[in-house]
Parts: C-alpha cells; sequence; structure tokens
C-alpha cells in the first residue's frame, strides 16, 4: 500500500494498515443477530474511522443502497434470507472504503463474487477472492493459483 511493504511492519501498525485499507468477507456473514443491519454494517465503521453517527449514516445509506439492503435497515440480521445476509456482509466490508477487499469461500459465492466485481468497479478497489473457480472466473478479469501457499 502506497510504497509501505506491510510484513515490515511492526504488528500494531499492520493491523491499523489492515483494518483501514481492507475489507473482509468470511464464510460466514458473520453478522450480529440481534443487532440491525444498519448497526451491523455501520458498526466497524465508527470503530475504524471513528465518524459520527451522522457521517455513519449518510455512508450506511450510500453502500446499503448499492448493496439493495436499504428498505432492510431496520431489520434484525436474524431475520435475513442467507442472500440478504451475505449481501450486508459485502457492505459491512465496503463501508470504511477499503482499497482492498478480501473475500475467503464467502457462502453463496454465486452471488458474493458478481456483487463484489460490480462494487470493484464502481468504488475503484481491487478484489483478493478464493473460492469456487467457476464463479470467480465469470466475475473476475485475471485468476491466479495458489498451490501449498505459493502463488502461481
Amino acid at each position: 500500500f502506497d510504497g509501505i511493504e506491510p510484513f515490515s511492519l511492526p504488528t500494531p501498525e499492520l493491523a491499523r494498515l489492515r483494518n483501514q485499507q481492507a475489507g473482509f468477507i468470511f464464510e460466514s456473514p458473520g453478522l450480529l443477530p440481534a443487532f440491525t443491519v444498519l448497526e451491523n454494517v455501520a458498526m466497524p465503521f465508527f470503530r475504524i474511522r471513528r465518524a459520527g453517527p451522522e457521517v455513519a449514516r449518510e455512508r450506511a445509506r450510500e453502500i446499503l443502497g448499492f448493496c439493495g439492503l436499504w428498505k432492510e435497515r431496520g431489520v434484525l440480521a436474524g431475520r435475513l434470507s442467507p442472500t440478504q445476509a451475505g449481501a450486508a456482509a459485502v457492505a459491512r466490508a465496503l463501508m470504511h472504503s477499503p482499497r482492498l477487499v478480501v473475500a475467503i469461500n464467502p457462502r453463496f459465492p454465486e452471488f458474493v463474487f458478481p456483487f463484489l466485481a460490480r462494487a470493484a468497479k464502481r468504488f475503484e478497489m481491487a478484489v483478493l477472492a478464493a473460492g469456487p473457480e467457476e464463479f470467480l472466473a465469470q466475475c473476475f478479469h485475471s485468476l491466479r493459483r495458489m498451490k501449498r501457499g505459493i502463488l502461481e
């Protein structure tokens, strides 16, 4: 990032760089079921950007609108359909305007990967994704394989 070799940084600085510059989507959406979609998406934004409620709400309106979830903003995450939960996980990863989104075997890759490809263009960010090759090939213009921890 900006000429910085991330792995040369001390652990606290690496964590800060990762939190500020990268968004993550894992196999499970990782939403807190007792919180609303808006709360789940905005929570990391408060911590990373230390933004006030109005700034967070405006950014959430943009991201949840892009993800097709603005109408569901008040719904408890535990009541979302699986694809809506996937969209909320994508929204949470995009909330702080990362330069890189890392998606590791997300549930419902047929939904998440095309969505990330559109988000990459719209928000000018890079995507590093791991998952079923058939979905990756349909969505991204460049594929690399990793064998035994080495990128080919």
